[in-house]
């Protein structure tokens, strides 16, 4: 199922307020689309290409301190298995929990399909005003049940989202926060940091930095779109802790009394990362 950026009003002034009925599966505009995986058996080479990664960066999440929040499927435990899971092991413990989890994807799919059509409405317009350009391109988008809470593996890879009923932390997101913390903030914006100390790869020197950036220009987007208050938008705590006193002061034109309408590098997304990227490199000594 293909979704694309709705039309507004101002696309064509001689119709009323009609909105933009899906005809198989499509939406006839232009700029941004994604495409909802919802095949099964696709949705099954996926997980283990997703399980496949985590394993192999093992590591490298626990390091960060991720692997208390990566599910796994039943029976793949990388501690005990280290370097004998092999990819007939995953399939069958993919294909196994599958037998539960296919009404979850279905779910995952009309929920995503209504949080999309409220972005395209209300949120795009703000994106194009506080990154200076309207996010483009074609997003391939997937419910998971493994992982962390989701996100591409890689630029250009499927953006995956945790499915509702596997997702552990005590605050959740809201399905349209977690769409603009993936699609708009990520994705959108993976081109501008790539080569920065923020790219979009477990690997970037400077993760954090790189999530804090992304909280707070999700928070500014849904704010001034006026579908939440400041106070009720989920951020990461660590992120802020990790990173928040250099990014914010960049962030902000006033970061003693940060407001959503009054932004440092209003409109220049481009200038605001190699600003944050200038900063790491003079300030900050990136991880081991």
């Amino acid at each position: 199922m293909i979704l694309e950026k709705r039309p507004r009003d101002s696309d064509d002034p001689s119709q009323g307020h009609k909105g933009s009925p899906l005809t198989n599966g499509h939406e006839h505009t232009s700029g941004i689309t994604v495409e909802v995986i919802t095949d099964s058996e696709t949705i099954i080479n996926e997980e283990v290409l997703r399980v496949r990664w985590y394993l192999d960066d093992w590591k490298r999440y626990k390091a960060l301190g991720y692997d208390s929040v990566i599910r796994l499927p039943g029976g793949i435990d990388p501690e005990r298995d280290e370097g004998v899971i092999s990819d007939e092991d995953i399939r069958n413990a993919v294909a196994a929990d599958f037998a539960t989890n296919h009404t979850f994807y279905e779910t995952f799919s009309r929920r995503f399909e209504q949080a999309w059509h409220t972005i395209t409405d209300v949120v795009l317009p703000v994106a194009h005003t506080v990154y200076g350009f309207s996010p483009s391109g074609h997003f391939k988008v997937m419910g998971t049940a493994y992982g962390t809470g989701g996100g591409a593996l890689q630029t250009g890879g499927v953006v995956f989202f945790k499915l509702p009923e596997y997702r552990l932390t005590p605050v959740r997101r809201t399905d349209i926060e977690g769409v603009v913390h993936e699609v708009l903030n990520h994705e959108a914006t993976a081109g501008l940091r790539k080569d920065t100390g923020m790219e979009d790869s477990i690997h970037a020197k400077h993760h954090w930095h790189k999530e804090r950036l992304m909280d707070l220009l999700g928070r500014t987007l849904l704010v001034r779109a006026g579908i939440m208050m400041r106070s009720d938008v989920v951020m990461d705590d660590y992120a802020e802790e990790q990173a928040g006193d250099l990014v914010d002061r960049l962030y902000y034109a006033h970061p003693d009394t940060p407001s959503e309408d009054d932004l440092l590098y209003e409109g220049r997304l481009g200038e605001l990362v190699q600003a944050i990227d200038d900063g790491l490199r003079l300030t900050v000594a990136p991880p081991a």
